[in-house]
């Protein structure tokens, strides 16, 4: 699983819907409290099922800030804390993030969000000359908005009511061309429930000329203490 993924990828604690928390994106859920999600891609006609794993730790308060850390199934950790912005992420406390899920949470809120190439990148390898679709170098940013608060959303762990949605969406100029591909399209979308954090995301990547198309689609499935 690869880095922007860790940081995309967003697990939070499951208090019971309609129980403590009311946030969208709880923090502080408790120590080694693990969440586990499942995810279904495909990659033109070529299908893979994963499974994410994090894991809650202790928060920290570092120069006055508090950070709550979660760690990752290959060991890596990331911080998540609240700014004027909307809710952060980063490799390490005081670094710069990115922004999450930003403020204020209404209809209409927009942001952005530096990404990569996610899906696509990954299966790269697999195609003739291990030629990436995109340089790593080069920066995308995701346009999000919020489209929704009252989104119902059923997955393994059960369903959800009243979910907030967000939209990202961004097409992407290959500054160096590979492949025969001008442009990247992106789009991806969250759903996040009241006292649980994110329930639902899905995302597809789609080169132009259409060559290559990839889809990601990931879904709670249980909360373990």
């Amino acid at each position: 699983m690869n880095r922007m993924r860790l940081l995309v990828i967003v697990l939070v604690w499951l208090a019971g819907c309609g129980q403590a928390s009311q946030d969208y994106f709880p923090l502080g859920g408790g120590d080694n409290l693990l969440r586990e999600y499942v995810i279904a891609e495909q990659v033109n006609n070529e299908k893979h099922l994963l499974k994410s794993i994090v894991t809650d730790l202790k928060p920290r308060t570092i120069a006055g800030m508090a950070y709550y850390p979660q760690r990752y199934a290959n060991g890596e950790v990331y911080y998540f804390w609240k700014s004027t912005e909307g809710i952060i992420v980063s490799p390490e406390p005081g670094q710069p993030g990115i922004i999450i899920l930003g403020y204020p949470l209404e209809v209409g809120t927009s942001w952005q969000t530096e990404t990569r190439i996610d899906v696509l990148h990954r299966r790269h390898e697999s195609f003739s000359g291990g030629e990436s679709f995109i340089s790593l170098d080069q920066k995308i940013v995701l346009d999000f908005h919020i489209v929704s608060l009252d989104d119902t959303v059923k997955v393994p762990a059960g369903r959800f009511y009243h979910c907030l949605r967000i939209d990202g969406t961004r097409t992407v100029k290959v500054e160096a061309r590979t492949r025969g591909i001008d442009h990247i399209f992106i789009e991806q979308t969250d759903w996040y429930a009241r006292g649980i954090g994110l329930v639902k995301r899905t995302r597809t990547e789609k080169s132009i000329p259409e060559k290559y198309k990839g889809t990601l689609t990931e879904e709670l499935v249980a909360i373990k203490q």
